[in-house]
Formats: C-alpha cells, structure tokens, sequence
C-alpha cells in the first residue's frame, strides 16, 4: 500500500580521531502495508458538541501489523482551510489499547483559531494524517511511508467551539456624556471590516469638557450590539483600573458599576479590543506637526497634518533628510512619533514608508528617513502605527479644459520656495469639473471642496468659464484651493 520506513538506532558519538565504521544492528524492516486507517468522523466534526459533553472527537481507527517490539504507532492530524494543504496546522493526536486515535477539543481549537480564523461559523475543514512508529518513550520517531505520505485524508463539516466569550458585531460606548441612557449609546467605528474574532477592535472619539472635568471628568462603559437593541445592561463591559488610560476590560452588566474615567478636559479616542478584552484612552490630536530637517525649527512655523477622523492624518512637507511628528505645538514635553526601533524603511516607486513609535520625550524619537531632499506627501495613521511619504516631483490641473490629461505639460503648477503652495496662472478653463494630480500620474491627486482638498478627493467646480488663477494650499488647515476668476 506504501513505501517502506526502515528503523534505524541512533548512532553513537566517537572522540576518537579515526573512528571505526558504525556497527549498530538494523531494527527490523517495519512493512507499511500493513497499517490501514477507517474514518470515524463521518465527514462531521462538532466541536460544541464534544465540548458540551466533555469528551474527545474519535477521528481514525487503524489496524497495524509487523510494528517492532517496543514501538507503537502514533498519529499527528494535520488540518487546512484549504484542499491543497497550502497553509495547515497540526494537532496532537492520542491512541489507546482500542486502536482509535482521538484528540483533544481544546488542541483542535487551538490550531484552527491561531492558524485561521477565531469565527465559531461552521466551515469545511480538510484533515489528512502523518503516521510514525514511536518508542515507548516518544523520543525516536520514524515516518510512515516518507515525509510526504499521509493517511485518512477527510472533508469536515466542521463546527468550532468559542474558547472566550462571544463577539459581537458592534459595540456602543454610554456613560455619563449621554446620562448613561442606552436608547442614545454612542456607536463605535469598527477598525476593519471582517468576522468580529478576527477582526475585533473598535474606537470612538468622546469630548470631555471643562465643566465635566470640574465635576470628576466623564465616565464610560461599552455594551454589546444585543444589550443597545434589548435596551438592558446584558454583556457589558467596564474597566479594572477606572482611571487608566490603558488596561483590562470587566463584565459588569449593571449601568455605572466599574465606570471608565477620564478626568481632564480635551479630545479623546476610547479604544477597544473585544477578543482580547483590553481598552486604551488617548488624546485625540486635532493635527500632528512635523518637524523636519532643512525645514522650518519653531513650532509656529511647521506644517501640520489634517485630519478628520482622528486616525489618519496626512499633508505635504518639504523635507532634506529625515522628520518626526508633534502632537502637541510644543518640542520638549507631551506626544512624539518616531521610527520604531524594529522598523525597516523601505522605498518603492518613490514612496517611502515604514513604522512608528509613540514617545514622551522628544529625544528618543529617531526620525523617519527620506531619500532625498523634494517634496513629500506624508501620511500617518495612528492605530496601525504605519508612515509613508510620497515625493511629489511635480502638481498640475486637469479636468475638462485639456480633456484629463495627466501628462500635460502646460498644466504643471509652480511650487513656492517651501513647495507647499503651488500656483498657476491664466488657465482658460470651461464651466466644469477639474481636480489635482501629483507626478503626472493618477496614483496621488487631490479634491473635494475649495476649502477642504483631501487626497483621491472628488472632482472641483467652477460654475463659470474664463480665464482663472489658481492656488492650493497646503499650509492652510485644511489645506484648501481658491481659484480667481480673471
């Protein structure tokens, strides 16, 4: 049925300078067509139910001959999303007098949710199995068949069991902002789209006042998507520490009991981790500053990076060598990003990009590293804790009036000396939509409104056809566009 796995002792280690030949005796040749496995799975493996009723799935039973004196087989399931084995997991696997190979509900879990998905949705699962012939202690093992064979390959109707609590869809902060009043709960943005296990973080933003901080600052819980529907306080969450602005989430499923506290008055981002249980409050920053080499020095001065949504920030800066971000107008004391000591920067089709850290001391933030000294489109994003800065070699207009030609050399804007204001002047531009493009190329462009340009905005306006000049803005926060109708 199978190759032969020939048995082999360990060799013995020599110190002598010419060692004789080896001459340990071969065990006896172990004959694999001898060794059959049944299924005994069904093509069904529940692992709610075997969890309900504390017992171990019964997958193979084998039949086995010829195995050596002192050895036993052993079997170690192998488990995939897929039927080509791309990526698998293993599972230990036990065997007994009765020759049924089992294995535990809690090793089964284990290896499907680290390896792919933490969701209790029923999936098809793909099995197979490795055998060995082991000595009793387990320490020598020899593979059946080679190191690419396999028994008992099986498609499962298989069923997870939840290890932790339930995860729910959504989540709603209440608290003392909102008169802890569930009907009007605040919802929570969902970091990533996704199956809530794998993908369980949520955040929110929260102001507290200076009257509430007089008053012992704002207090908060969350609740499940159920409880804000059900309009009860089933499966809430509170925080161990009250008043930290990071820790561990508790159930604490009545209205004000083990409350979140943030004391001093300012913008706020709650976040949440409803898989691992765990919350961090931090200062919501209406923009980060860069400080930049070859660039300006005094806070006054420095570019800022918009946002609007607390998360993502991003701006154009002009750059020598290397920057880092402000959160706060101040260069000693507060909020600094730099590179993460583990980054690697790297630099693909003119975008440099890598990975922050968050400082309280200025001094220990490295700068972020450019290649050369241009102008750069800067973005950072504070959740993911990722940079990138796009050198921008040249913006110009498009739209209707050259028929959305990026390659047009005529539209090309002229940079200040800073290259954050460009201009352009005596354009002939029809009633219609026109927007920004970056390096002659679709890959960076700006729009929106005149007074908010974002990046891969939608399509400007003028109403009226003439002779314009125009402007965008990059020092102005937002960065905006004005054009002057000639």
């Amino acid at each position: 049925m199978v190759a032969v796995a020939a048995l082999m002792a360990a060799c013995d280690e020599y110190t002598l300078p010419n060692p004789p030949a080896q001459s340990n005796n071969q065990e006896p040749v172990f004959e694999t067509s001898g060794l059959t496995v049944t299924d005994l799975t069904g093509g069904k493996l529940d692992l709610v139910t075997f969890s309900q009723n504390n017992t171990q799935p019964e997958l193979l039973r084998y039949s086995v001959s010829n195995v050596p004196e002192g050895r036993a087989m052993k079997f170690v399931m192998e488990i995939s999303d897929t039927e080509d084995f791309a990526k698998s997991a293993e599972v230990a696997t036990t065997s007994g007098e009765d020759s049924v190979v089992r294995a535990s509900v809690y090793d089964i879990e284990t290896a499907y949710s680290t390896t792919f998905s933490r969701s209790p949705e029923a999936v098809t699962l793909y099995t197979r199995y490795a055998a060995y012939v082991s000595n009793t202690a387990g320490t020598e093992n020899v593979r059946v068949g080679g190191p690419d064979y396999y028994l008992g390959a099986t498609t499962l109707a298989f069923t997870p069991v939840l290890l932790k609590h339930t995860v729910e869809n959504a989540y709603y902060l209440v608290g003392s902002f909102n008169g802890w009043q569930i009907a009007s709960a605040q919802l929570m943005q969902k970091d990533e789209e996704g199956n809530p296990y794998d993908y369980p973080d949520f955040h929110t933003f929260v102001e507290v006042t200076a009257d509430m901080a007089a008053n012992g600052g704002l207090s908060w819980k969350i609740i499940p998507e159920s409880a804000y529907k059900a309009g009860n306080w089933e499966g809430a969450f509170g925080a161990v520490a009250t008043d930290s602005e990071s820790g561990r989430l508790v159930e604490s499923p009545e209205a004000e009991v083990n409350a979140g506290v943030i004391a001093d008055a300012g913008k706020y981002q709650i976040s949440v981790n409803m898989y691992e249980d765990t919350y961090k409050v931090s200062l919501a920053y209406e923009h980060l500053w860069i400080q930049a080499t070859g660039y300006y020095q005094t806070v006054d001065k420095m570019l800022r990076l918009y946002t609007s949504d607390y998360v993502n920030y991003g701006g154009v800066m002009r750059c020598a060598k290397g920057f880092k971000f402000l959160c706060q107008p101040d260069l000693n004391t507060g909020v600094f990003y730099g590179v993460a000591s583990d980054s690697e920067t790297t630099t693909k089709d003119g975008v440099t990009s890598g990975t922050m850290e968050r400082f309280t001391e200025a001094k220990d933030a490295r700068n972020m590293e450019v290649p050369a000294r241009a102008t750069y489109y800067v973005k950072a994003n504070l959740k993911n804790l990722k940079w990138s800065a796009a050198e921008l070699s040249s913006i110009s207009i498009v739209g209707a009036f050259n028929d959305w030609n990026v390659e047009d050399e005529a539209a090309t804007m002229t940079p200040d000396r800073n290259g954050v204001v460009y201009t352009i002047n005596g354009v002939e531009m029809p009633a219609g939509e026109f927007k920004f493009c970056a390096n002659h190329a679709w890959t960076i462009s700006f729009g929106g409104k005149m007074d908010n340009i974002v990046e891969n905005g939608g399509n400007l306006t003028l109403d009226v056809a003439g002779t314009y000049d125009i402007t965008l803005d990059f020092t102005t926060v937002p960065p905006s566009a004005k054009a002057v109708l000639k």
